[in-house]
């Protein structure tokens, strides 16, 4: 970077308010995970010992995050990597002068009971070979330094269980962006929350914040609605939630649509989970099931992490996108209950007054959430926005139905409140399609032009249902797999009888990842 000699503190302390805006941003894309800020905090007003206090963070259940940020302006210089000579090394000659690792080691010791979460030392400076070689993902492995480096630590710390007990605490972030690079990643974020002015008043009072005590508020905390207030007041437009059901859909099972619709309605648990293999369909029948629940008039959200391939919305994942979106359908479907929706963090509140309005009317009121299994596919295998916003759902509220969709992925993959209250052999599975529903497919298809009947009309039905029977023998009712093989005898100009089925692609094995991958 071309930062000028006599500005490198300068752009050092304006880097390490730069990294607390970008926390900003993050904590409004999940509200619930902090109750509060703190940048340059003291140990006066916000409990913080010097050492650990650039940035501080207090959870909703009083653990405090602690992130300590140094910054080169050349961190591509050798003499500016990050390695143990700058770690260990002692400015100043005094007795109270110590190193970087010596300062966070004490001010970690120095904070209150109770109180330590996670800490963290973050630089843009890259390791050199040595101080990679000991890390172990985000930690330093300390039975990988080398004997040399350990003395000098240990003499440093006191002892080697101090040295151990802090490298299992500290976490590393190396090599992080550049200035540049920062503001242009935080002005992405907060665009999805405001514009360029709005964003640029948040970074000019983010430096007073860091300057001046007790700013925003009393102690210098910064709480959700001061970010809020700072940026402007421009909401984005909600996300859609219609997944569209197609005209010639048909229910795979009618005994089983009746019997989750009598549970819902005179319900004896309050989550139902629906689960099924690959290519199902089971999304489109969610989303069947939600028209059904607008003509009995059960009151509904919902929201759907995955909606279709032309989709453009570009976060259906992040906790705060759902909550907007499920308090949106609330005051636009439910404005009768009247309802505050103005605090993404006050979700569960919004669905408890909401599911207290309808019973009244003795309704229960519905809440669904699809596409669990899409969260970790697009979010590279990480829970947390799903552990979030299930923390709002979970325990249950009284009336409130809870209808999840999901495939049967791995349990790491899930989130865990919804494992511990509805475990996997509670689960619903969406059964394949029925020989009846088959038939109803293909004579919706017979009636449409789609496929052609070249037989005398008085057999018609006889030989379509003769036709359900052999696809549902070839296909064991899997909806993509009918659908295919419907189309191939559009496509072929084939008509629809029974031995043109029997001669089409079959489900080698019955394994229908096969299929659909040929």
């Amino acid at each position: 970077m071309n930062v000028k000699n006599t500005a490198i503190t300068y752009s050092g302390y304006d880097y390490q308010t730069l990294q607390g805006v970008y926390l900003l941003s993050q904590w409004l894309n999940s509200p619930t995970s902090y109750i509060k800020f703190a940048f340059d905090a003291d140990s006066d007003s916000n409990a913080t010992p010097q050492g650990i206090d650039d940035i501080v963070a207090v959870r909703e259940d009083g653990f405090m995050d602690f992130w300590q940020v140094k910054f080169t302006p050349s961190p591509d210089k050798e003499e500016n990597q990050f390695t143990w000579g700058w770690l260990l090394e002692i400015k100043g000659k005094t007795k109270r002068s110590r190193s970087i690792l010596k300062k966070i080691c004490d001010a970690i010791s120095d904070v209150p009971d109770g109180k330590l979460g996670s800490v963290t030392l973050l630089t843009n400076k890259p390791p050199n070979r040595d101080m990679d070689n000991c890390l172990s993902g985000n930690k330093i492995n300390y039975l990988k330094i080398d004997d040399d480096t350990k003395k000098r630590i240990i003499d440093q710390l006191g002892s080697e269980a101090n040295a151990v007990a802090l490298f299992t605490r500290l976490v590393i972030q190396h090599s992080e962006a550049n200035y540049d690079t920062l503001s242009r990643t935080i002005k992405s974020e907060l665009l999805k929350h405001s514009d360029d002015s709005g964003i640029a008043r948040l970074r000019d009072r983010s430096r007073e914040w860091a300057m001046f005590k007790n700013r925003p508020t009393q102690d210098g905390w910064i709480y959700l609605h001061n970010v809020r207030e700072i940026l402007s007041t421009r909401r984005p437009d909600p996300i859609p939630e219609i997944f569209e059901v197609p005209p010639d859909y048909c229910l795979p099972n009618e005994d089983f649509h009746d019997n989750l619709i009598e549970e819902i309605k005179a319900p004896y648990r309050q989550i139902i989970t629906l689960t099924g293999k690959p290519g199902v369909g089971k999304s489109t029948y969610l989303s069947y099931l939600c028209q059904t629940f607008e003509h009995l008039d059960i009151p509904l959200i919902r929201h759907h992490y995955y909606l279709a391939l032309g989709d453009t919305t570009e976060d259906r994942l992040s906790p705060r996108i759902v909550a907007e979106s499920l308090l949106h359908q609330i005051a636009t479907l439910h404005h009768e209950a009247n309802i505050d929706i103005s605090r993404p963090e006050d979700l569960r509140q919004a669905l408890e007054q909401c599911a207290q309005h309808y019973k009244q009317y003795e309704k229960p009121f519905v809440v669904l959430i699809d596409g669990l299994d899409h969260v970790w596919r697009d979010n590279n295998k990480n829970r947390r926005p799903l552990d979030e916003t299930f923390r709002q759902l979970i325990p249950v509220i009284d009336n409130m139905i809870l209808l999840i969709g999901t495939q049967p992925v791995d349990d790491s993959l899930l989130p865990q409140l919804l494992l511990k209250n509805c475990p996997k052999d509670q689960w619903m599975w969406l059964p394949e399609m029925s020989g009846n529903s088959i038939f109803a497919y293909l004579q919706h298809q017979v009636s449409s032009n789609r496929l052609t009947f070249n037989g005398h009309s008085d057999q018609k039905d006889e030989q379509i249902k003769e036709c359900a029977e052999k696809l549902l023998e070839l296909t064991n009712g899997y909806p993509l797999h009918i659908i295919y093989s419907s189309e191939y005898l559009a496509q072929n100009n084939l008509p629809l009888f029974a031995w043109e089925i029997e001669n089409l692609p079959p489900c080698s094995d019955r394994d229908i990842d096969n299929y659909y991958g040929s």
